[in-house]
């Protein structure tokens, strides 16, 4: 099973970010010193990935333009501070195949996913959401190809979570078949924790077989207001396998406030410029009692 396309979904509305979101995509939030996509674009490449279909909505063509301006960087001069991080960005973008697709109205996940179908035609793809980002070799999509490859289906990735905080996820009824890997028998949208089939919940990655267009459409069909992935994922089940691969690497949920928050402070601790005098201000701050102090400034 060859995987040459990608969907990268970024036509949502972010309003768990208002007002922030209302005047950047959250797509183009930095998270250190790069948008968040450009982790997902760069994952997407670094699996092998030839073709990248970004779905956006009509009032974020400022993505657009973060990808189709990459230009300016090769008219800086050295005086201009051309760093070995900025000409590494550049040149990983000019290997990306970008195109770019308009969902008018915002249906929901799936809806976005069925307006590259043209574009995807008859092959497997992969899909990638833009505010879940997985670090680590080999990439998060590589994995779950290599498991696509295995199984010849579609595959969903998964991590273990525990407690609450499940409810906010996608949820698998698993069967295991080795240390990271399960056929998948049911997926549940954000179940109660006390409801959860399993502790493994869905991450923003997959690899489809062009049967989930189908479904989606047949979904889209009944006027639902909003179309769900996992209600396409589970009338795929009635026809095919699903398999889902425990995903490795440090994920990074930066899809909401306190999760934008966390995963920018991670990132900067593991970055090899900033990441020691963060550190440093961090243990200085706790020391001090300021990061614990209710009414800063006073």
């Amino acid at each position: 099973m060859q995987i040459r396309k990608a969907v990268i979904p970024a036509a949502g509305l972010g309003t768990r970010m208002f007002p922030a979101s209302k005047a950047i995509p959250k797509e183009l939030f930095p998270l250190v010193d790069r948008p968040m996509i450009d982790y997902i674009v760069e994952e997407a490449i670094l699996s092998g990935i030839e073709q990248i279909f970004i779905v956006i909505s009509p009032w974020k063509k400022t993505i657009v333009e973060h990808f189709n301006l990459t230009y300016q960087i090769r008219g800086l001069s050295e005086r201009q501070l051309v760093t070995e991080e900025l000409l590494n960005w550049q040149s990983l973008m000019d290997t990306a195949n970008i195109s770019f697709v308009v969902q008018e109205e915002p249906l929901g996940l799936g809806d976005a996913i069925l307006q590259a179908k043209d574009l995807i035609g008859s092959e497997p793809f992969a899909v990638l959401l833009p505010d879940d980002i997985v670090l680590g070799s080999p990439p998060a999509t590589s994995q779950l190809v290599e498991v696509a490859r295995e199984f010849g289906s579609s595959v969903i990735g998964v991590t273990e979570l525990d407690g609450p905080e499940i409810s906010l996820y996608g949820v698998i009824t698993p069967r295991k078949c080795d240390h990271n890997t399960f056929q998948v028998l049911s997926l549940v949208e954000k179940p109660s924790s006390n409801e959860a089939p399993s502790n493994l919940a869905i991450v923003g990655r997959y690899i489809l077989t062009p049967t989930i267009f189908g479904e989606l459409e047949s979904l889209k069909a009944g006027n639902v207001s909003e179309i769900q992935l996992t209600d396409a994922l589970n009338n795929m089940l009635l026809h095919e396998s699903i398999y889902a691969c425990s995903l490795k690497g440090m994920r990074l949920d930066a899809g909401n406030l306190l999760g934008f928050l966390t995963s920018s402070i991670k990132l900067g601790l593991h970055d090899p410029r900033i990441g020691v005098p963060l550190k440093q201000w961090i243990k200085r701050e706790f020391d001090e009692g300021n990061l614990l102090d209710e009414n800063p400034g006073s």
